[in-house]
């Protein structure tokens, strides 16, 4: 389970860093993709400059002589009916932000699609036409700094990645070269002297702990409750275990029985 985790671990770590080098790529695409299609727009106001300065000029003047926008639609739709060009490439009029929508071909790609574009009614078409332009050199540099900012970021992210991978097949190799030791399968600790305290996790490994591991000079230790972990300490000599080491194997055996979460107050005993 632990390598398991690591593992894990090690994958959510290269998961981070593809996300960010796939946000640095998505934010580069959409800068080129708002300079492609500003510079669309750009060229398209030019190659029709007379049709749209022709619906600039007439919007204009219908709003001058203070006519109402449903007169200035149904002037545009008259014009529309009669295949006036300049009335048939308005496509929306929005007098409320003072412009207007027009579908714009480029009558030199006979395979080419008209594409809306916004027309601010205050300015000409050359000034609309330059607007875009504008958009895109801004658009340019922003892409040259992200560019820059996302390549510091990039680095730091994947040095700081390659680090955690380091430190992660590093605990794993420790992990993977250090032999599990016999009774680490069970409950157990060191005592503050020195000596292994084991505890089975359930009857079976009490069971096991008291008929395969229980030796001559080892000390059992019980929570005097029906039930409770069986505890051996394991004695290294023919001496007798120190009282600390025994008080706490005590405690440990009180600790994993049912007495502890149900704070019944008992004791612990032991055979020698």
């Amino acid at each position: 389970n632990r390598i398991e985790n690591l593992c894990n671990r090690k994958k959510n770590v290269m998961k981070k860093l593809d996300n960010i080098k796939t946000d640095h790529e998505n934010r580069i695409k959409a800068l080129k993709e708002v300079q492609m299609e500003s510079a669309n727009k750009a060229y398209l106001i030019e190659i029709n400059l007379e049709c749209v300065e022709e619906a600039i000029t007439t919007i204009q003047n219908l709003v001058a002589n203070r006519l109402s926008w449903e007169e200035i639609d149904e002037l545009v739709q008259e014009g529309k009916e009669s295949n006036h060009q300049a009335a048939l490439a308005i496509k929306k009029i929005n007098l409320q932000n003072n412009g207007m929508t027009m579908s714009l071909k480029d009558h030199y790609d006979e395979e080419g699609v008209a594409v809306d574009v916004d027309i601010d009614l205050a300015m000409g078409a050359y000034s609309n036409a330059k607007r875009y332009f504008d958009e895109v050199k801004h658009s340019a540099v922003k892409e040259h700094k992200t560019i820059q900012s996302s390549a510091i970021a990039l680095k730091n992210a994947e040095k700081k990645t390659q680090a955690t991978i380091k430190d992660i097949n590093i605990v794993a190799s420790i992990k993977k070269a250090r032999k599990m030791l016999w009774f680490e399968k069970f409950l157990w600790f060191i005592s503050s002297e020195g000596y292994i305290v084991i505890g089975g996790r359930d009857a079976m490994q009490n069971e096991i702990l008291v008929k395969k591991y229980l030796k001559k000079n080892d000390a059992y230790v019980h929570a005097d409750i029906h039930g409770a972990t069986s505890i051996i300490v394991k004695n290294k000599s023919t001496d007798l275990l120190p009282p600390k080491t025994m008080m706490e194997a005590g405690c440990f055996a009180l600790c994993h029985s049912s007495a502890w979460n149900s704070k019944i107050v008992t004791s612990a005993y032991c055979s020698c």
